[in-house]
């Protein structure tokens, strides 16, 4: 017999054409002798392994596969943007509690190593980065918009518009009066 595992578990066990299960994986009715496996899976590098079959004494192989795919990670300033990766529209960002005015992180799975096009939108502006994936890493984008949604009276008298980017629990605020400041 011969009990095959691998990490990550419930990846394809294949004999020549011949599938012959997932793992972790007893193979229990082989004939004595070397037989050469490929273990594979979605968004992992197929490695062959070499097992043994004896008749008297049993075997067991690990195989850790290693990811062909990483993960993308965006925040954007202000919530509630269009995310967008290779043109491709993947959903929006969603705001989060304690009154910061960035999303939460947005993940997004299953993307092949190499360069990606991020790119939001947000009130008809836009704001693009390109991040660089690698595989079984998550790589993190970070985009804001200017979006001058708030205007304040000064004490001064005087009016400013800008985008509130964070509401402090003391009642302050922490605010953008241009796209560059």
């Amino acid at each position: 017999t011969c009990l095959i595992r691998s990490e990550p578990p419930h990846m394809s066990v294949q004999y020549g054409p011949q599938l012959l299960g997932q793992t972790p994986l007893m193979l229990d009715s082989m004939t004595p002798g070397s037989y050469e496996l490929r273990v594979f899976g979605l968004y992992y590098k197929p490695e062959l392994v070499e097992i043994d079959i004896d008749e008297d004494e049993p075997n067991a192989v690990f195989v850790d596969l290693t990811p062909v795919m990483g993960d993308i990670e965006i925040v954007t300033i202000p919530p509630g943007a269009k995310v967008f990766v290779d043109n491709s529209f993947k959903g929006a960002t969603k705001g989060s509690l304690g009154g910061m005015r960035r999303s939460k992180p947005f993940r997004l799975s299953g993307f092949k190593a190499g360069r990606h096009r991020v790119h939001v939108e947000y009130g008809g502006e836009t704001a693009q980065q390109t991040v660089a994936v690698r595989p079984g890493q998550t790589t993190e984008a970070y985009l804001a918009i200017w979006y001058p949604d708030t205007r304040f009276k000064l004490f001064s008298g005087n009016e400013v518009v800008g985008m509130v980017l964070e509401r402090r629990n003391d009642g302050s605020i922490v605010m953008a009066l241009s796209q560059s400041e």
